[in-house]
């Protein structure tokens, strides 16, 4: 049995792209999941210090890649700090959305812990 050129070719073009597919997806999750781990004490530490310490900080939500987070004092609040956490900042009264391309429900848990 004597298989033609061109299936030859078809078959290894077809392994090479599934090889490729395969690789190329657990690159994406793999990266996905280091993202993640970006969310660590020094950062919540230094993101609560920017929105004015603990105390300061009312609510915390989430909405969708948002944290809408409520505060008492808007006056303590670090906003040139805060662009360094955010590429989108909101401010609506007492509420601050932030948009986080890390996970944003490990953020708010950091947030709620007080940094620990």
């Amino acid at each position: 049995l004597i298989m033609p050129l061109w299936v030859i070719i078809l078959i290894t073009v077809g392994i090479v792209l599934l090889l490729l597919a395969v690789f190329g997806l657990s690159y994406v999750i793999l990266k996905k999941k280091n993202k993640k781990s970006l969310v660590n004490a020094p950062y919540i530490s230094a993101l609560l210090l920017a929105l004015g310490g603990r105390n300061n900080i009312l609510t915390v939500e989430v909405e969708q890649r948002r944290l809408k987070i409520a505060l008492n004092n808007l006056d303590t609040v670090d906003f040139e700090k805060l662009k360094t956490f955010s590429s989108s900042i909101f401010v609506a009264g007492n509420n601050v959305k932030m948009l986080f391309e890390q996970n944003p429900q490990a953020v708010k848990e950091g947030l709620l812990k007080g940094g620990k």
